[in-house]
């Protein structure tokens, strides 16, 4: 069973989560998350979000699966990807666990 496409619905979904500047569907947005360095290979994500809260990259991975959604993390350079990429360089991970 492969992962579902990203549909208007998940979009919505997403910008209402991290906002809707934070949210890169076209791919001129997001042709800088594409590809792998070191294969010459080329993936374009469907869609690149950043998250600013670790609530919302858990929210977002939630709906992720709950949809059958591929998810890939970024933190800086790129990677293969599909589905939704998230940012993680955007994301404040500084709040403590108790």
């Amino acid at each position: 069973m492969g992962y579902k496409k990203i549909s208007d619905q998940d979009i919505s979904f997403l910008k209402v989560i991290c906002g809707e500047k934070h949210v890169f569907i076209k791919e001129k947005n997001i042709h800088e998350f594409a590809g792998e360095d070191l294969t010459n290979v080329i993936f374009i994500p469907e869609v690149v979000v950043e998250p600013r809260t670790s609530e919302a990259v858990s929210d977002i991975l939630r709906y992720a699966y709950e949809n059958n959604i591929s998810v890939t993390p970024r933190y800086k350079g790129k990677g293969l990807s599909w589905g939704i990429m998230i940012n993680m360089s955007k994301v404040n991970m500084n709040r403590r666990v108790r």
